[in-house]
């Protein structure tokens, strides 16, 4: 169902702006539980989002609280 949402409005992007403004879009939604989503589903996002904010994790740059768990987990 994700994927039936987001993923046609991708393809058609042209600019990064607009992608990234969907990315937040999307981030926000999940965030503020209104887009509901499978423990492992929710999971693998978080990762892509993570990913593309932070680059790959590098233990001598980052710790272990590098990242606000509420900036990309719903409270639940």
């Amino acid at each position: 169902m994700l994927c039936n949402i987001y993923l046609s409005p991708v393809c058609d992007c042209r600019h990064v702006s607009t992608i990234h403004l969907l990315y937040l879009q999307l981030r926000r939604d999940i965030v503020e539980d209104r887009l509901r989503t499978e423990d492992k589903e929710l999971i693998q996002l978080v990762g892509v989002a993570l990913q593309a904010e932070y680059g790959d994790y590098d233990l001598r740059k980052y710790h272990m609280d590098y990242f606000v768990i509420s900036y990309y987990f719903p409270p639940r």
